[in-house]
């Protein structure tokens, strides 16, 4: 038997399947199209005829009387041929001959059994041991009839499986093993397949199969969302027994003359010189396109269930031979035209599993789908690598990836394996539940490059499909004379210094490192791009424009080259919940869009600029919620640092010079939007005679009595307002007094001169100096306020010091601390305004999350246990958003409600 040379992969894949066997009965391995599933069945059915042999090669006591027996089954008759021809060329074609005996116990020959007509296979026996191909459809009805049951069943393209014939027939052979190999363990409803394998074995991502040349690299090409042929997508409404499209309705509204050529024009535009399979979706379909393709020049020929095996081995043969394309400096119409050769191959589902054509460089899909399985058994048909093919050109004529993304973005097999997500994708308009698959674009603008006289977009390129590659995957393990191990990227520079016992390469820049050192063992999974460690290997999620890698789902750790981040440099994920369209800051550090792989560290904040330091020193600054960094120089950091600290001592100075606290208890009423002088009226049970000149007096009468009490004489009396009044005494002195006249305070404070004035102020003068008094809160100026207004709130000023009007506690401001907008007022760092349309609402700001969007407030500056709390969210652009908070929250040793 010939010796299988298998890749690092198959059998690292070939070890954890034995391994697997035992302590599982049943197993099913997950190997993405194109890697190999084939050869890989080929040594694990030599394998297991190895087991019935001891090391001399005489038969093992325990399976003495019987051979090993290994029974294949496929989902179609056509793969038996190909299951054959593998396996004819991976274990030795000598000892294989076509012949139609019915003798099963043959061992000198390969046989060829069918119960009808020889070409229709059902299955073969390999000498000296059974091994036997089978389809379900003829395995289902007759393997009751086999006198050897077998001990291992393997079922290639396992995720078609789904019907109860697979399980019956296992059933039926308890004491066999049962190995299930597919590339997609999906299906289209929330079934899963732990009723017939107990578990799931993953083989390398995409990506990594990409990156390390063993899968080609592609370009992506699709239809524009407001095309016409996405509408019709759009609009199929029916679905067909297996979840799937209506094949009825999707014939009838894309197998139409306008759609045949824009699948034409596409092929002439984009892959005139490139050789390809066309996947349709019936054979009417399949047939209209390849006679508008050969009406155009392009060589093109249908194939289906409904072509004979011996016609389409030769067309499959032909179209094998075909070499087409500037690749071998011919252009495709005259190298067709000579040699006669098939340039693409329009197939109705003939083409989604087992063909083996490495050379293919285009792939159309003018089929819609709702199955990922489908999707991904299409697309990776034309990944498979061969020499001088660069790389692989997908055209999808039906969107596909607005339901599915890219062939390479990574998938949950396991949740798909338990049945917790369906394979299965999501039109406009339908419901998406939890367990559905859709891989839709938000911004489509961000994501695709497009030219403007081309029908189609380009969603990816494989020059940029290379770089991303070369960044997750760039990495190379070193060592030392002492034999100790360490990282270099791809351009040779350190990542990790040689000081491990070992390491170990994963996908993406993953490493696990070995060392007798406590954190090695403690923590040895590195992230190589933020050097973040993990207890156990992280996953790769990403978001927005930004990779992160977490090991639970809910801490994210930011994928940014730097050594600044450590465990507890996390995003949490509901923090994510608005997008990061703007940058992200967590903890002290931002990244923005522009720059996703630098980081920025928080330095300072002057004013409402925070300033922001890189790695290697480079500064910038950012304004309150604007969306990017300004690089600025130290000089100019220097510059307004000391231009603001100028500004703040000017400020301090004013606050000195122009402002003092007013010692005498002066109270007023409530003024309730009453400013001026003219808004108040003297009381109606006041009487006030004026006996002489400069001797008033004033007389007040109770409710419910005729007699009136007198209250005092005086000199000069003013009118009331604010709820108090100035008067003068017979001796000269102005008195501060109610609007009854009564005294404030005892002793009574006495001016050489006061009066009230609008805008609720006092004025008066005191040993030959002259001061206003605001006496909603009771603060002195040494010179009169301006009253100016700033957006849609009132304010004090002299000079650069500003006072919010109203009752207030008398803090005071620079107008740089004065951030006002439409329908927002922060002042300063601890109280914000938010106007409605009947008030304005007054928060004290207790907490703010580090994006400087969320809030916490509470309506008073120092909370306690009655206080009422509220969350708020502004972004700088829209109306702010603020909820009274519903549930408990501990902040500050306040338990909030």
């Amino acid at each position: 038997m010939k010796e299988i040379k298998l890749f690092d992969y198959q059998e690292d894949m070939k070890e954890r399947i034995e391994k697997a066997f035992e302590s599982h009965q049943s197993v099913m391995v997950q190997m993405p199209t194109g890697t190999g599933k084939t050869i890989l069945l080929a040594e694990v059915v030599k394998s297991e005829k190895l087991k019935g042999k001891n090391p001399d090669g005489e038969k093992s006591e325990k399976l003495k009387g019987k051979n090993p027996c290994v029974w294949i089954v496929v989902h179609r008759r056509e793969l038996v041929e190909q299951i054959k021809e593998t396996l004819a060329k991976q274990l030795d074609s000598s000892l294989f001959t076509f012949h139609s005996s019915l003798n099963p116990l043959d061992s000198s020959l390969f046989t060829l059994h069918s119960s009808l007509n020889p070409l229709d296979s059902s299955l073969f026996t390999l000498h000296s041991s059974l091994i036997k191909v089978f389809s379900i459809q003829w395995l289902s009805k007759h393997y009751h009839e086999l006198e050897e049951k077998p001990s291992l069943i393997i079922i290639d393209e396992a995720h078609h499986a789904v019907a109860k014939t697979y399980k019956e027939v296992m059933d039926a052979c308890p004491e066999a093993k049962k190995l299930g190999l597919t590339a997609t363990p999906c299906r289209l409803t929330k079934r899963g397949f732990t009723d017939l394998f107990d578990v799931l074995l993953q083989s390398w991502s995409v990506k990594k199969f990409i990156a390390d040349g063993w899968l080609s690299l592609y370009d992506y090409m699709s239809i524009r969302e407001d095309s016409e042929d996405w509408r019709l997508v759009n609009s199929l409404k029916k679905r067909g027994a297996d979840g799937d499209f209506s094949l009825r309705e999707m014939s009838e509204k894309l197998n139409v003359q306008p759609s045949i050529e824009r699948l034409c024009d596409t092929v002439m535009r984009y892959a005139a010189n490139k050789k390809g399979i066309t996947y349709a979706i019936d054979i009417a379909h399949a047939e209209h396109i390849a006679e508008a393709y050969r009406q155009h020049g392009i060589k093109a020929v249908a194939i289906s269930s409904k072509t004979s095996i011996e016609e389409r081995k030769k067309i499959i043969e032909r179209f094998k031979k075909t070499s087409v394309g500037d690749r071998y400096g011919n252009s495709c119409y005259a190298s067709l035209e000579q040699t006669n050769d098939i340039q693409v191959l329009v197939n109705v589902d003939l083409f989604g599993e087992g063909f083996d054509c490495p050379d293919v460089e285009f792939i159309q899909l003018a089929r819609p789908t709702l199955s990922l399985a489908k999707y991904l058994q299409q697309v990776g048909r034309g990944m498979r690598v061969f020499e001088g093919k660069k790389y692989c050109l997908i055209l999808d004529n039906v969107g596909l990836y607005r339901l599915f993304g890219l062939p390479s973005d990574d998938r949950d097999w396991q949740a798909m394996f338990e049945g917790r997500i369906v394979g299965k994708g999501i039109l406009t308009g339908e419901v998406e539940g939890q367990y559905n698959i859709a891989y839709s674009v938000c911004n489509e603008q961000e994501k695709i490059t497009s030219d403007a006289r081309t029908e189609l977009i380009t969603v990816m390129t494989h020059e940029g499909q290379r770089m991303d590659l070369e960044e997750a995957y760039g990495y190379e393990i070193v060592g030392n004379k002492e034999g100790l191990s360490g990282v270099v990227d791809k351009d040779g520079k350190e990542v990790l210094p040689c000081e491990y016992n070992k390491v170990e390469l994963k996908a993406y820049g993953i490493a696990k490192l070995y060392s007798r050192r406590k954190i090695d063992r403690e923590r040895p999974w590195m992230d190589l791009r933020n050097g973040v460690r993990f207890f156990k290997r992280p996953r790769i999620e990403k978001h927005g424009f930004i990779e992160f890698s977490t090991t639970d789902g809910l801490r994210l750790y930011p994928r940014v080259k730097t050594r600044k981040m450590d465990e507890n440099s996390f995003v949490l994920r509901n923090a994510l919940g608005n997008g990061t369209d703007e940058g992200l800051r967590f903890r002290n550090f931002f990244v923005q869009p522009s720059e996703p792989d630098r980081l920025y560290m928080f330095k300072e904040k002057i004013e409402d600029l925070s300033i922001w330091e890189d790695e290697q020193g480079g500064l910038a600054w950012r304004k309150a919620w604007d969306s990017m960094l300004h690089p600025m120089t130290a000089e100019e950091l220097a510059e307004r640092r000391n231009t603001w600290k100028e500004e703040v001592k000017q400020f301090e100075g004013e606050k000195k010079q122009y402002i003092r606290f007013f010692r005498p208890e002066i109270k007023i009423d409530h003024i309730e939007g009453k400013t001026q002088l003219a808004d108040y009226k003297e009381p109606a049970n006041l009487r006030v005679n004026c006996v002489t000149k400069n001797n008033y007096q004033v007389y007040y009468r109770r409710h419910c009595m005729d007699k009136w009490e007198s209250l005092g004489s005086y000199a000069k009396i003013y009118p009331q307002a604010y709820g108090i009044r100035v008067v003068q005494s017979r001796e000269g002195k102005y008195l501060v007094r109610t609007e009854l006249y009564k005294p404030m305070e005892m002793p009574e404070q006495t001016y050489e001169f006061a009066e009230l004035q609008d805008n609720t102020l006092l004025h008066f003068m005191e040993q030959g100096k002259e001061y206003w008094v605001y006496l909603e809160n009771m603060t002195c100026f040494t010179r009169e306020p301006e009253f100016v207004t700033i957006g849609f709130m009132d304010f004090l000023k002299i000079g650069g010091v500003y006072m919010r009007c109203g009752r207030n506690n008398g803090e005071t401001y620079r107008r740089a601390e004065i951030r006002m907008y439409d329908d927002i007022c922060f002042l300063g760092l601890r109280e914000v305004f938010v106007k409605t349309a009947y008030r304005q609402h007054h928060y004290y700001i207790q907490q703010r999350s580090l994006d400087g969007k969320h809030f916490v407030l509470s309506d008073s500056m120092k909370p306690k246990e009655s206080s009422t709390w509220f969350d708020m969210y502004y972004d700088g652009k829209n109306t702010p958003i603020v909820e009274r908070r519903k549930k408990d929250y501990e902040i500050y040793g306040v338990k909030t409600r």
